[in-house]
């Protein structure tokens, strides 16, 4: 099946569910299999079942079962509470102490916080890189390596690293590639076919593109074999399970269990129902982005405009490439000072000043006051973050109104 077909059909049997066209929601904190017997069967992993909401639940477990489907030939997913429970949640299955990770300075400010707050008080030590220079990349990955970690479009740098070249790196080193695709989705890149073993979105962002609930997604391509996985929890996992399963089960059974990253059932069903229009979304996201991208640009009182659409960006052709000449729904531009970005931000009508992107809406954001507001000034210019720039998650509204509001804005700002 193709991917809209996919995104609209996987995942449960309507035919198990009184005929239902959606999955319905399953509000129950636990389960009964009948027996004490077939309890202790589910519980040793001997038989699939329900038992506790915490551990699983049908309508998260439909879920599941529709965003693997979207990376096609996927092992499988877990599904998490927020895109930052299921971040963890792998480095706490890949990771432990006197282990290093190599990651790109391109990064999401949560993601980078998480490694400064969290990651780094566990003894693990992630060396960041320019994602742009694969030499250095393969100079800092030494046998303590687990994992090399990337977002496939740079939030909010706006880049588009060599994922091939990043992938090629992680297979010489018999370690995984991880790959964030929150930007993107699969509607935009098949993260398999360039040799990414895990990738993880923020399901609250364009997967799931209402706007309404937080969840998290890791996807287990089935590039990666397990049973070689250098870290001891997975290891020890594989050889329990014997099969490459390995990961996701870790994941579901010992992270998510133990951390407490469940999602819920309800918030599990609005996810679903985004999927239904992920792919037309996409379409006009990146057609929007563009438009209002290359209004910006024509202005002379935008230093710079940010979005791979873009002939003049530096990472177009890697782009187009990649993602189809869909370019997603996201850009950044240079307002000249931190009060004029203020100033346009303060004068948008249509367009909201809020901290989520991939809403159907138009959001606005300065991030050097609000994400970015802990980091180094190092890390803010590896993110490419400056006093002066708004970024922007393009929404679904007509791109005239939204050309027009930011032209009202810029103008009332001043120069």
């Amino acid at each position: 099946m193709d991917f809209a077909t996919r995104a609209l059909h996987s995942g449960f049997d309507s035919s198990a569910w009184g005929g239902s066209s959606v999955m319905p929601i399953v509000a129950s904190a636990a389960f009964s299999p009948g027996t004490p017997e077939a309890l202790e069967d589910i519980f040793a992993g001997r038989a699939p079942g329900h038992v506790y909401g915490r551990l699983t639940n049908p309508t998260v477990n439909a879920l599941e079962r529709r965003w693997a489907a979207l990376e096609e030939g996927a092992r499988g997913c877990a599904a998490f509470s927020t895109g930052m429970a299921a971040v963890s949640a792998i480095f706490t299955a890949l990771t432990e102490s006197g282990d290093e990770v190599v990651s790109s300075t391109s990064l999401f400010g949560g993601t980078q916080s998480y490694f400064n707050n969290i990651l780094s008080r566990t003894g693990v030590t992630v060396v960041s890189v320019d994602p742009d220079d694969v030499d250095a990349v393969r100079r800092a990955v030494t046998p303590k390596t687990r994992l090399l970690f990337l977002e496939a479009l740079g939030n909010p740098r706006m880049d588009v690293p060599d994922v091939e070249a990043w992938s090629q790196i992680a297979a010489d080193a018999n370690i995984p590639l991880i790959l964030d695709t929150t930007l993107v989705t699969p509607a935009l890149f098949r993260a398999k076919d360039y040799g990414v073993a895990v990738t993880v979105q923020s399901g609250t962002k364009f997967l799931t593109g209402n706007g309404t609930v937080l969840s998290g997604a890791v996807t287990d391509t089935g590039v990666y074999r397990w049973k070689d996985f250098p870290g001891t929890a997975v290891k020890t996992m594989a050889g329990k399970t014997g099969s490459d399963m390995a990961f996701l089960v870790y994941l579901r059974r010992v992270a998510r269990q133990n951390m407490g990253g469940s999602l819920s059932p309800f918030d599990a069903y609005l996810a679903m129902l985004g999927a239904d229009t992920l792919d037309l979304r996409m379409d006009r996201h990146s057609s929007n982005a563009l438009a209002l991208a290359e209004y910006l640009e024509g202005r002379d009182d935008v230093p710079s405009v940010s979005q791979v659409g873009l002939v003049s960006s530096p990472w177009h052709e890697r782009a187009s490439r990649y993602f189809g000449e869909r370019w997603g729904g996201l850009l950044t531009f240079r307002t000249g000072s931190r009060e004029r970005a203020f100033g346009v931000l303060s004068r948008l009508k249509i367009a909201r000043v809020q901290t989520n992107l991939g809403d159907a809406r138009t959001l606005a954001l300065h991030l050097e006051s609000t994400i970015h507001r802990e980091q180094s000034p190092e890390e803010l210019a590896g993110a490419g973050v400056s006093d002066d720039l708004i970024r922007i998650s393009v929404g679904l509204e007509s791109i005239g109104d939204l050309i027009d509001d930011f032209e009202q804005a810029l103008n009332g700002a001043g120069s």
